[in-house]
């Protein structure tokens, strides 16, 4: 052992003012034999009484790392020894680390917690060691090299591509506004939701009898087939599959710049989600010398695009597809935004082909990675290292968010398990899609709608 050493409550106290940490009660040391320091300190804080002590022996060896050999804690009556294992470069690092054993607990009283509050203290202090020396160093894998021609239609196309652009228009069929309509008069009686529950237990059915009734009878099919036919529509194959898509250019372009803009879609929405913000982007704005040119293909597998004939298509082959679509129509570099799967896309491009975007918009932001995990788990316990307070209740309690997950992602597993089971139901039964679907738009819009009688979904 080349240094034995120890560190008093008024060090500490000391190194919690300068290091900004949450101030403590500490007082006087009382030294012990052996190189090891008994002091009162924080008891206020952690018993709300004043007989709390610890202590820590370290060793500093010849590279110049410090190891904290043991750390006991003395409250209630009761001793407890936290063995060695802990390393850092510097003294200073030893005080920011036992400040952060002792103040995880801070909030937590009463002497039958002792037990659990030093286990947590001692993962909190492992978490802290981990995300402050090892996150900095943590470097996200290469992105892979994807096949750009990779066939996801038919294997008999491959001989007949067709790389041309077409026009396409929405039609309702009178054949298939009778069928639905046939089909939505034979609805059976539902059974009618419990007392006092709204949308709590998914559709509620008196609800879903009003939508039925509105679109069997007052639904304006022509009206709306010339509404969603406002837009340019076209349909080209990539990759074996016929992509829908809305491209809209600008009428005016003298003197502005036209900068290419991608929005992707998500479940459960379409292109239409779009239709309101394509005028916003499309005319040119006072005080700005451009404006967008838009492109908005149906997902493939959504509304008029092609789904994939085999397994494997996920959101970075989709976002191969995406690519191939904008530079066949001449866009060698471009701006994308998504939403819902469609951010997660975008996201894939702009990680696949960062030369190619040259902004990427999203309004779910989403990352994958075990630093991300880790912060977002240690910011659990310490908010203010993870984000601000005023934005920390978007984050924390973890539990609020989880219970979401648990409540509202059971259709997630489903379709993504057993898409072929569901799919038979829904597409047979138009009453149930319209209730798989729009109780999709009364959740996911707002949470507290749940608790509503129509869902909120006739709220403007």
């Amino acid at each position: 052992m080349d240094d034995v050493g120890t560190i008093g409550c008024n060090e500490l106290h000391a190194a919690s003012q300068r290091d900004g940490w949450t101030r403590c009660h500490f007082s006087q040391s009382v030294p012990r034999g052996g190189g090891i320091a008994f002091a009162r300190c924080f008891a206020c804080v952690l018993l709300g009484d004043d007989t709390g002590r610890y202590s820590y022996f370290y060793s500093k060896g010849a590279n110049g790392f410090m190891t904290i050999l043991d750390l006991r804690v003395s409250m209630g009556g009761c001793n407890y020894l936290l063995s060695g294992g802990l390393h850092a470069r510097h003294e200073a690092s030893y005080r920011r680390l036992l400040l952060t054993l002792f103040l995880v607990t801070a909030q937590i009283t009463g002497p039958a917690m002792v037990n659990k509050l030093l286990a947590v203290a001692v993962l909190g202090g492992i978490g802290f060691v981990v995300w402050r020396y090892l996150c900095p160093s943590c470097h996200p894998p290469k992105p892979p090299v994807l096949d750009a021609d990779e066939w996801w239609g038919p294997d008999h196309l491959k001989a007949t591509r067709d790389e041309s652009i077409k026009p396409f228009k929405i039609v309702f069929k009178p054949d298939m506004i009778k069928d639905l309509k046939d089909r939505l008069s034979r609805a059976r009686k539902w059974t009618p939701p419990l007392e006092g529950v709204a949308f709590e237990y998914g559709f509620n059915s008196k609800s879903l009898e009003k939508v039925l009734q509105y679109w069997k009878d007052s639904y304006q099919f022509e009206a709306r087939e010339k509404y969603l036919n406002t837009y340019p529509q076209f349909t080209t194959f990539i990759q074996g599959l016929s992509i829908h898509f809305i491209r809209v250019k600008p009428d005016a372009t003298q003197g502005v710049e036209v900068v290419p803009l991608l929005l992707l879609h998500g479940w459960p929405g379409s292109v239409r989600e779009f239709y309101e913000l394509i005028p916003l982007l499309t005319k040119q704005r006072p005080g700005r010398n451009f404006v967008f040119e838009v492109v908005i293909p149906s997902l493939p597998g959504y509304g008029f695009s092609d789904a994939a004939v085999r397994p494997g298509l996920a959101t970075p082959q989709k976002a191969v597809i995406m690519r191939n679509l904008m530079r066949r129509l001449g866009y060698q570099k471009f701006y994308v935004q998504g939403g819902d799967w469609g951010s997660v896309i975008v996201s894939n491009m702009a990680t696949l082909f960062p030369e190619d975007i040259l902004g990427h918009h999203t309004n779910l932001p989403f990352v994958q990675h075990k630093c991300t995990l880790l912060k977002t788990l240690v910011g659990s316990v310490f908010p203010s290292w993870v984000v601000e307070e005023k934005y920390a209740e978007r984050m924390y309690p973890l539990s609020k968010f989880f219970s979401f997950l648990l409540e509202e992602s059971g259709y997630l597993h489903l379709q993504a398990t057993k898409p072929d089971t569901v799919g038979v139901a829904l597409t047979d039964s138009p009453a149930g899609l319209a209730a798989y679907i729009l109780e999709k738009f009364s959740t996911m819009t707002l949470f507290d709608y749940k608790h509503l009688p129509d869902g909120g979904l006739t709220k403007k």
